[in-house]
Formats: C-alpha cells, sequence, structure tokens
C-alpha cells in the first residue's frame, strides 16, 4: 500500500541508483499509461536527508528554494502513475 523511498537529496534530486530504478521499473503499461495501474492508488512517501538545514531551503536561503519546489518531479511522478504523494519526511540539517 506504500512505497517509502529514503535517500539522501544529492545534488536536489535522488542518487543516480534510485533515479535508474524509477526509469526502469515504473514502466508506461504497467506504472502509467494505458492498463498502467498497478500503483494506483498507492502512498508515495519520501525520508530525505539534506546536508543543509530547513532555513537553507526556502526562497530566503542559500538555495533559493523550498524542498517541495526541488521535490516536484517525484510529485509529478506519483500523479502520473495514480498515486497519493504524501509530504516528505525531512531530516535536515545533518552535515552539523
Amino acid at each position: 500500500d506504500v512505497i517509502l523511498f529514503q535517500h539522501p537529496f544529492y545534488w536536489y534530486s535522488c542518487p543516480p541508483l534510485l533515479k535508474q530504478w524509477i526509469d526502469s521499473v515504473l514502466e508506461d503499461g504497467w506504472a502509467y499509461g494505458k492498463n498502467g495501474n498497478f500503483l494506483k492508488g498507492k502512498k508515495w512517501i519520501q525520508a530525505i536527508t539534506t546536508g543543509g538545514s530547513s532555513s537553507a531551503y526556502t526562497k530566503e536561503g542559500f538555495h533559493g528554494h523550498s524542498i517541495e519546489e526541488f521535490l516536484l518531479p517525484f510529485q509529478r511522478t506519483a500523479e502520473l502513475c495514480k498515486m497519493e504523494y504524501k509530504k516528505p519526511f525531512l531530516v535536515q540539517g545533518t552535515f552539523h
């Protein structure tokens, strides 16, 4: 019922191996598109660590955008797969 993606926030995204998994597994006809209903209704949740503090991920902060803005591609992927995108669980400031 839940797919949990646990990863560090790596160059404003996920690590390359997780991206490769997403590209390989979430296929047309299975995860989305015609007959692509196998993930429909499941929850997409991310548990993410960031080196920077929560204040760094604001319009006024070091990165100039919120973490939600950076995670928009993941949200859109979940929506495409007819999944329920949930707010991420964040552990921030891990470099300190």
